[in-house]
């Protein structure tokens, strides 16, 4: 960290950096579900099945994976602004 901060201060000015943003306000967007979130090797299993078992009854291959997460991404500012969320993705 030291060795970061003291190059900072050694470089130049940056003419085309933007200055950070200040407090904002932010939609509530629902992108967490626990359901998803908590997802077990059974309902990843199950969802698998469904979709190999409907490909099998059109006659066609199929072929892929399942995987989720569960993620939390902060995000702040020395000029007020200030972001948390928690999202997943299945």
């Amino acid at each position: 960290m030291r060795n970061a901060e003291e190059i900072a201060r050694l470089s130049p000015e940056n003419p085309e950096a933007v200055p950070f943003v200040g407090a904002q306000t932010y939609a509530d967007v629902k992108t967490y579900f626990d359901d998803t979130a908590g997802a077990t090797p059974e309902w990843r299993a199950g969802a698998v099945k469904a979709a190999l078992d409907a490909a099998k009854d059109k006659k066609v291959d199929a072929a892929g994976f399942v995987e989720t997460s569960a993620q939390i991404q902060a995000g702040a500012s020395s000029n007020g602004q200030f972001s948390y969320g928690r999202f997943h993705r299945r």
